[in-house]
C-alpha cells in the first residue's frame, strides 16, 4: 500500500466536474504540460480558464495529477484512486464496528 493510497486526501469522492476533468485528462496515458491541460479543459469542458486552473490545482492537491518536473503533469491511475478510496472506507468502517 502506498502512502498516497492510504492518505486522507483520497477519503472522499470527486465532484462531478472534477471527475469529468480527471477522465478527460487521464483516459489516455500521457504527460501534460500545465498550459496544455488548462487549454484542453477550457476547450472541451467549456469552462473559464480560472475554473480550469482551480480544477487542475484540486486534482494536484488530491494527488490524482502529480508533477513531473516544473510544468509537466502525470495522471495517477483510476484503479489506484478507487483502491485508495476502498481502503480508506474499509479502515474507517472497521474502526466504527470494533468500538
Amino acid at each position: 500500500m502506498t502512502n498516497a493510497a492510504s492518505s486522507k486526501q483520497w477519503s472522499r469522492l470527486l465532484k462531478k466536474r472534477d471527475l469529468i476533468a480527471y477522465f478527460l485528462l487521464c483516459r489516455e496515458p500521457r504527460k501534460w504540460n500545465i498550459g496544455e491541460a488548462l487549454e484542453y479543459l477550457v476547450e472541451n469542458m467549456y469552462v473559464s480558464r480560472k475554473v480550469a486552473h482551480n480544477i487542475v490545482r484540486r486534482l494536484i492537491r488530491m494527488q490524482l495529477l502529480s508533477r513531473v518536473g516544473e510544468v509537466d503533469l502525470e495522471c495517477i491511475g483510476f484503479i489506484e484512486y478507487i483502491e485508495g478510496l476502498a481502503r480508506s472506507y474499509i479502515a474507517s468502517r472497521s474502526k466504527r464496528v470494533r468500538h
